[in-house]
């Protein structure tokens, strides 16, 4: 005859994530797929901004003293991957500046084919002077080939401010292209200059054109970060973003002002 049950169970199942990946908080403020943020914001406010879209924050202040989010679960870390990813500091109340030394920290941990948490790497304490800087790299390559999940603990210490989280990165290592050649000014108005290069073989996917202040520090963009024209970088400005094309014209300079 027939039987029918009357039990029952349910497995859970976690659908890994794959590499190259990326997080930019551009899209939405919902916790994006495969994250833990409990008591931490996809956002913007006052206090916290994110570079350049939303970010992921929380204050953190004397009632308020540790904060935990959770990556997602990746599947075969290949060989020579690091997670890349920029953080900021800045004081709760205005103007916002940088909490200054003894803050506290964060720590990352890494969890194996689903097994326990550890550390990885050391506690994190340098401050940011209110705006974004990249972390240190969190190099994988003893991973490869394993299933991993990553978790970040923040210990607050002192003060009252907002810890923020942006442009997170997972890509396999790449050679970086060579330099173009042969920078030629071609023609200029008071207000804008035309520019044009011969690029290296092979070519670049894409070209960045920045200018800056004469003298100033030049800032090297964060590799995976996808940058828009206008966008500060350090303290220069994205005036151009080159794809198949090897000249431009830089616009929106002051005249009598010097440029690099």
């Amino acid at each position: 005859g027939q039987c029918t049950s009357a039990n029952s169970s349910s497995i859970s199942l976690t659908t890994l994530a794959t590499i190259p990946w990326s997080e930019g908080f551009t899209g939405s403020t919902n916790t994006p797929a495969g994250w833990s943020i409990t008591g931490w914001t996809v956002g913007t406010t006052a206090g916290a901004v994110g570079n350049p879209a939303n970010t992921l924050y929380k204050n953190l202040y004397s009632s308020a003293t540790t904060g935990t989010f959770t990556l997602p679960s990746f599947a075969t870390i290949p060989t020579g991957v690091k997670l890349q990813y920029q953080y900021a500091l800045t004081n709760y109340n205005s103007p916002y500046g940088d909490p200054g030394a003894g803050w506290g920290s964060f720590q990352w941990q890494i969890s194996v084919d689903g097994g326990a948490f550890t550390n990885i790497g050391g506690a994190i304490i340098a401050t940011t002077g209110a705006t974004y800087i990249a972390g240190p790299d969190i190099d994988l390559s003893s991973y490869a080939g394993q299933n991993v999940q990553m978790k970040l603990n923040a210990t607050w210490s002192a003060g009252d401010y907002y810890l923020s989280f942006d442009n997170f990165n997972l890509l396999p290592p790449c050679s970086n292209p060579a330099a173009p050649t042969s920078l030629t000014q071609t023609s200029s108005s008071i207000n804008s200059i035309n520019i044009s290069f011969t690029p290296p073989s092979p070519a670049a996917d894409a070209y960045l054109v920045v200018r800056y202040p004469a003298g100033s520090v030049i800032t090297l963009p964060v590799n995976g970060t996808a940058y828009t024209a206008g966008q500060a970088l350090g303290l220069g400005t994205v005036s151009n973003i080159l794809t198949g094309t090897s000249t431009c014209t830089i616009a929106g300079l002051s005249a009598g002002t010097s440029y690099d």
